[in-house]
């Protein structure tokens, strides 16, 4: 079932990067909120989970954006994230939709500082605030 829900989710979401534009809001808005939805059924094994989210970044790199390690970095990063604020807080419907916008806002400054570090891009505050 996992495994199903995984691929529907990066399907679907190489479907909609056909789409919309690379620079919308909507761009990692399927993988990350189904993360946080299978994260319960990985609770038990926390290495698996990481292990998931680091093939998925692995994927996203490969498939979606050309590029090889920094989704697979970033995933690695929000998986630990995604463990840490589940070990605080309970799983809910509300956890899922108040987390959902900070692992997004996350995603969004590890890759960006992730591309400085790399002087692909250069630092730029107001850049990063747009694209958040």
């Amino acid at each position: 079932m996992i495994a199903i829900f995984l691929t529907f989710s990066i399907l679907f979401e190489i479907v909609i990067n056909n789409i919309v534009s690379i620079d919308s809001l909507l761009v990692p808005l399927f993988i990350l909120p189904s993360l946080l939805i299978l994260y319960p059924y990985f609770k038990k094994n926390k290495m698996n989970f990481f292990i998931t989210c680091i093939i998925i970044g692995l994927i996203y790199d490969i498939v979606i954006y050309d590029t090889l390690f920094i989704n697979t970095i970033s995933y690695s990063i929000l998986s630990i994230l995604i463990i840490f604020l589940y070990n605080r807080v309970r799983y809910n419907l509300y956890s899922v939709s108040l987390f959902t916008p900070i692992l997004i806002i996350f995603y969004r400054i590890i890759t960006y500082l992730f591309l400085v570090l790399i002087n692909y891009i250069i630092f730029d505050f107001n850049y990063l605030l747009n694209r958040i």
